[in-house]
């Protein structure tokens, strides 16, 4: 039964959660849908609700008339304003994977704003700083968004000129960007980002792993999404390494580069082998090692120290 209902969650066969909400984190129900909306606790992605604002939509002359706007007029309006919000959440907030706008009309998309982080605290604290600003003369509605893949939350008929329901579809209708800006804005990134060959110290392999793409488990357990999982491994140098990078990981916390309770450190065990003999050496080295384990609260990060002959090397997590 579990298994079920794991693998119908999210999609229209789940008569208990809003499968809108969970592919494209709205839903034309708003408050008043039957099923429930789960919204996020945390995320990579975040939207900024009704913040865009398209001409074609508002422009009206002083008797009433709508008023005609060129295509390019359009996109240049629409480029400045992706450039202007793109640019502010990079140089506040962190590094930006993926920025959407929708260009539907429904109460609950239009003008719409996603924006991908690359780390999930960047998206968090934007959200916190963003519900106390203003945007063109209106204040920012920013929450954080279930939606990861664009891919599943956008209309394909409409990708393809086919849409019938115009405006008015549930699905998300992304305004592209002019290619110029599209290689501006992310062939700078791409160019900030890259991984410098020399790393100032040991604690930035720390956090700057990319996530990996687990396909068995989904497959085995019949799971509708993508897992995703993150793995580093530390390597302080010397013999007594394993208390080297306890040490450097706490002395992190406690100067504000790490947040604490964020990296779990854990000696690797390999039953029955040992560290090589060093040369000159007469017995093989005993060392010190830590492991994880949960407090009283459940929750992880305390340090357990003890002693061992098997540790093969430590390996610290960082979530």
């Amino acid at each position: 039964m579990a298994e079920y209902l794991a693998s119908i969650f999210g999609t229209e066969k789940d008569k208990v959660n809003c499968s809108f909400y969970f592919k494209i984190g709205a839903c034309r129900h708003g408050d008043r849908c039957s099923r429930l909306h789960n919204k996020p606790t945390f995320s990579q992605t975040i939207a900024l609700l009704n913040i865009y604002r398209n001409p074609q939509n508002s422009a009206q002359s002083a008797d009433g008339l709508t008023c005609a706007i060129s295509d390019m007029e359009m996109q240049e309006h629409y480029d400045e304003f992706f450039e202007e919000v793109f640019t502010e959440m990079e140089e506040k907030y962190g590094e930006v994977e993926e920025m959407n706008v929708c260009d539907n009309l429904g109460d609950h998309l239009v003008g719409n704003v996603y924006v991908k982080f690359r780390y999930e605290e960047d998206a968090e604290k934007a959200v916190i700083d963003l519900n106390n600003r203003w945007f063109n003369g209106q204040p920012i509605h920013a929450e954080l968004s279930p939606v990861t893949d664009f891919r599943e939350a956008c209309c394909r008929q409409y990708e393809m000129g086919e849409c019938t329901r115009g405006g008015f579809c549930n699905f998300m209708h992304l305004k592209p960007i002019s290619r110029e800006l599209r290689r501006e804005l992310y062939g700078r990134r791409r160019k900030s980002t890259k991984a410098p060959s020399i790393l100032p110290n040991i604690l930035w392999k720390i956090g700057h792993t990319p996530l990996v793409r687990l396909n068995k488990i989904p497959k085995e357990f019949g799971l509708k999404c993508d897992i995703l999982a993150k793995c580093e491994f530390f390597n302080a140098g010397g013999s007594v390494k394993d208390r080297i990078a306890l040490r450097m990981v706490e002395d992190a916390e406690r100067a504000g580069i790490l947040k604490p309770g964020d990296t779990i450190i854990r000696a690797h065990v390999w039953k029955h082998r040992y560290w090589p003999r060093p040369h000159g050496c007469s017995e093989r080295l005993s060392l010190h090692y830590h492991h994880a384990r949960e407090d009283e609260h459940g929750k992880g990060g305390c340090v357990e120290s003890s002693r061992g002959r098997d540790c093969a090397y430590t390996y610290i997590c960082s979530f």
